[in-house]
């Protein structure tokens, strides 16, 4: 009798033990966006999802479906985009984080990163990771800064960049302010005062000189790095650093703020 429960409790520890390694790990999250961050690390920045957040996020449930177990419940249908960020490498990275229901409409959730090509090299997507989240409220907090939320400058008033060295880490290029940094100066001042970003604001700029540094950063578009002389409401002068995003034309060209910071 004594041998009997032996072997069945070294049994039931064997089957234990089996269970505890084939269970799969926890899902680690590939991003999280935050309504106070409007830029990530890595370059990362969230905004409102949009058609090309749309296009990836059609692409990606489309490979996930073809995947066998890929998700459970295939095939899956996509309820709609919770959080979407965007990284500008030789091409664009799309990570988005996708509601979808399974076969019998059950929601699953799904973080996944596609690859989109440049026109150059071809074009076309690439599903790059997911991972399927567990039910709850994930690891995404609060809604990610649309185009009418304002952005949050940092806390601790630190130089977005420096001029006037020549050629700065991670291709800044500094140049004398021409057309485009105007443009872009325009660009950025017109954003801040939609966002009400700076206190005291509407800002202006300060003259024909507003732009006091500029620099250039070739990406998949180019990046352009200004300080700017502005002049809050009651004429009291504000120095900006702001980075302006202006997107390739096979992209739909236009530009984008970044990020910004008070000095």
């Amino acid at each position: 009798m004594a041998t009997c429960k032996a072997a069945l409790l070294a049994a039931l520890l064997a089957a234990c033990f089996a269970a505890a390694a084939a269970a799969p790990p926890a899902a680690q999250a590939l991003f999280a966006c935050n309504p106070s961050a409007a830029t990530l690390p890595g370059g990362l920045s969230c905004r409102t999802p949009d058609a090309a957040a749309r296009a990836a996020a059609e692409f990606a449930l489309k490979q996930l479906n073809s995947q066998k177990n890929a998700v459970p419940g295939q095939p899956a249908t996509l309820s709609g985009i919770a959080f979407y960020a965007s990284q500008v490498v030789a091409g664009t990275n799309h990570y988005l984080q996708l509601n979808l229901k399974d076969a019998k409409g059950q929601p699953l959730t799904v973080q996944a990163v596609v690859y989109e090509k440049l026109p150059a090299y071809g074009g076309g997507m690439e599903l790059s990771k997911f991972v399927v989240l567990p039910p709850g409220p994930g690891p995404v907090a609060g809604p990610v800064a649309g185009p009418s939320a304002a952005l949050a400058a940092p806390a601790a008033a630190k130089p977005l960049f420096a001029c006037p060295s020549q050629a700065l880490l991670g291709g800044l290029s500094c140049k004398a302010p021409d057309s485009s940094a105007r443009a872009a100066a325009d660009f950025a001042v017109k954003a801040l005062n939609a966002r009400n970003a700076v206190a005291g604001g509407p800002v202006s700029l300060a003259g024909q000189n507003a732009v006091s540094k500029f620099a250039t950063q070739v990406v998949a578009g180019s990046n352009y790095y200004l300080e700017l002389n502005l002049k809050d409401a009651k004429g009291q002068p504000l120095t900006v650093q702001a980075v302006v995003y202006e997107k390739l034309p096979a992209y739909g060209g236009g530009m984008e703020l970044s990020k910004f910071v008070v000095l």
